[in-house]
């Protein structure tokens, strides 16, 4: 089975970590030292991952080698990213063999970066997009796996929730093609 380690906070990263859990080994998830300590975006987080005994790493600066010293003992196979506040650095992003996969609500490369929903609400936008796509050393300019669009809702927040259904929908369809060197 496939090892994953998963970086998100809020109910986006809850989503994805509870995602992994059902289709992988988690060994760890992940919270951005930026959002310490426990607060309404982190608990319930916290409280799931304790709940199912899954290590919870908080990492503090993008560049902690003592946090990349931790990953590294995980050896995990994947690393799976959705509402994270740090950019992984190089170290990282080259640790799993299977490499880092991002889910981004917005399309890309059009709408890079954080706060892709605002932009695209701002813009009028009719659709948006959730993107799966490998992570690099730029910001979600790595390679697009595939992407949906999603009609927009009537809110920023109701729009969010259809863009996390829709990118861990993407994941499930790929996920087969993405571990297959994996036996």
């Amino acid at each position: 089975m496939v090892r994953t380690i998963t970086f998100g906070y809020r109910w986006e990263g809850l989503a994805l970590h509870q995602w992994a859990f059902t289709r992988s080994e988690l060994q760890a998830v992940v919270l951005p030292g930026n959002r310490f300590p426990y607060s309404q975006v982190t608990d319930m987080v916290t409280g799931w991952a304790e709940w199912f005994k899954i290590p919870l790493l908080w990492q503090m600066a993008e560049d902690s080698q003592e946090f990349i010293s931790k990953l590294k003992e995980y050896k995990p196979d994947i690393i799976l990213c959705h509402c994270y506040s740090y950019k992984l650095i190089k170290e990282i992003l080259t640790l799993p063999p299977l490499g880092c996969i991002n889910i981004h609500p917005g399309k890309l490369p059009e709408y890079r970066g954080k706060s892709p929903i605002q932009v695209a609400f701002d813009r009028g936008e009719k659709n948006l997009w959730a993107t799966l796509h490998y992570m690099d050393e730029g910001l979600d300019t790595g390679p697009v796996i595939a992407e949906a669009a999603v009609a927009r809702g009537s809110n920023i927040e109701a729009t969010r929730s259809q863009l996390t259904r829709a990118g861990l929908i993407l994941l499930e369809k790929e996920w087969e093609k993405i571990t297959k060197t994996k036996s």
